[in-house]
């Protein structure tokens, strides 16, 4: 699945919450993707090239400023290897998804 199809599911499954009377929380951050899971934040940023630093990152502190429960975060890279950028950030290659 492409990252068009991934958006397109979000727009339809927002859509289908709307019809049914949900209102789900929306909020903007300046990350490609936020997984929440107990009340705790996930940060995902999708990268097409294959050795991003710790400046792909620079939005996830976004999100410990405004007091967010931060856990593991990822960067998906081009590259068929794991490395730490951080404490708590990992770029794993795009082929683990």
């Amino acid at each position: 699945m492409d990252l068009n199809s991934i958006s397109a599911e979000i727009d339809v499954s927002r859509t289908k919450a709307w019809r049914i009377g949900a209102k789900p929380v929306q909020h903007f951050y300046s990350v490609d993707l936020l997984i929440e899971q107990d009340n705790r934040l996930h940060p995902v940023e999708i990268k097409k090239n294959a050795s991003p630093g710790t400046a792909a990152a620079k939005g996830f502190a976004e999100l410990k400023l405004q007091g967010r429960d931060i856990g593991p975060s990822a960067v998906i890279r081009l590259r068929e290897s794991s490395v730490a950028l951080d404490h708590d950030v990992i770029a794993i290659p795009a082929a683990y998804l």
